[in-house]
């Protein structure tokens, strides 16, 4: 998804426009480079290219740390309280491991192809996730400002919430998936998804520290003292259930 341009647009899909692709020298930029690589494929192959463009791809193994984050979180709590993004009007799109690489061996279509899930409000897919973990402590959902000003980062890092993005993204998590479906891609249960990334986390030790290739928390952001400064008006319960 990082070739596009534009991640305000809800809905657009691989006609939108790309970045200007990287050029030799240039200070690395991932998107640019993203593109840089598309043009690289379609010069050699031609017409018989096929660029897929997946968005947030999850399952057991996963060595980002973004997804399985919440599985670690909800599990490691027990019956204590979890800090959660900004809920309201965010939306999130990820595809299965096991999706993108059956689409990869067995497509025929040619040409870009956004390999990516269905459209799910945020609070939907963390409910699934809290829920196959059996959570039941307090859901705190988190204040922007205050996040920000405490130097919670969005989507990824050491420090993060994964799968918050700033509310200027919405286009970002919301692009048409119609191509891939069209063309024979499959899309996995969210609520088998969580039961593999659950496992694989139980499996791997939720209390880990990071490997070389995350790009996640491994460990709660806050300390449970901290938890209520960081609190917005909304206080979670709409996610208990």
């Amino acid at each position: 998804m990082s070739v596009y341009r534009d991640d305000e647009t809800v809905g657009t899909d691989e006609s939108a426009p790309r970045h200007p692709a990287a050029q030799e020298g240039e200070e690395y930029d991932y998107g640019p480079q993203k593109v840089a690589a598309e043009d690289a494929v379609q010069d050699a192959l031609g017409d018989r290219a096929l660029l897929l463009r997946p968005g947030l791809i999850v399952g057991d193994g996963d060595p980002s740390d973004r997804f399985g984050y919440w599985a670690a979180a909800f599990l490691r709590a027990l019956d204590e309280p979890v800090l959660v993004p900004p809920l309201h009007g965010r939306k999130a799109q990820i595809i299965d491991v096991d999706d993108v690489a059956a689409f990869v061996v067995a497509a025929t279509v040619t040409g870009a192809v956004n390999a990516i899930g269905d459209v799910r409000d945020l609070e939907d897919v963390l409910r699934t996730v809290r829920a196959a973990t059996g959570h039941i402590g307090q859901v705190i959902v988190g204040d922007e400002e205050r996040l920000v000003a405490e130097g919670v980062q969005y989507w990824a890092g050491p420090r993060s919430l994964p799968l918050w993005l700033p509310p200027e993204m919405g286009g970002f998590m919301t692009r048409s998936n119609a191509r891939y479906t069209e063309s024979g891609g499959t899309l996995s249960p969210l609520s088998d998804t969580v039961e593999h990334v659950m496992a694989d986390e139980r499996e791997r030790g939720v209390d880990r520290s990071a490997g070389p290739d995350s790009r996640g928390p491994r460990s709660a952001n806050c300390s449970t003292s901290s938890l209520a400064r960081l609190r917005g008006s909304d206080t979670g319960c709409r996610i208990r259930g």
